[in-house]
């Protein structure tokens, strides 16, 4: 089925495009966002509930100057979708690439 897909490939281009809100809105009050394990960096740890999870990732999404995570693929397995790509971040004149998986 290319549902599922075309329903996370409308959620992620709307986070890409900073609407956190809209590419959430029908997640489960138990949502949760796992960061990379580096207290170092932001959007890092696990962030249990909706609300605590939508909040690390808006505030941490505005803290860059430029933000992109262009999807690379979406596989699909029953209900489940995954979607792997690299967050592009600028801040201060200075870049980064970061690997993401998405389930």
């Amino acid at each position: 089925m290319t549902g599922h897909i075309e329903q996370i490939r409308h959620r992620h281009d709307q986070f890409s495009r900073g609407g956190i809100q809209g590419a959430t809105r029908d997640r489960a009050g138990d949502f949760g966002w796992e960061g990379g394990n580096s207290a170092e960096l932001p959007m890092g740890g696990t962030h249990h509930g909706k609300a605590a999870a939508l909040g690390v990732l808006a505030h941490d999404v505005a803290i860059w100057d430029q933000f992109t995570m262009p999807a690379e693929d979406y596989f699909e397995a029953g209900d489940t979708v995954v979607v792997p790509g690299h967050s592009a971040i600028k801040k201060n004149g200075q870049s980064a690439t970061t690997a993401f998986v998405h389930i």
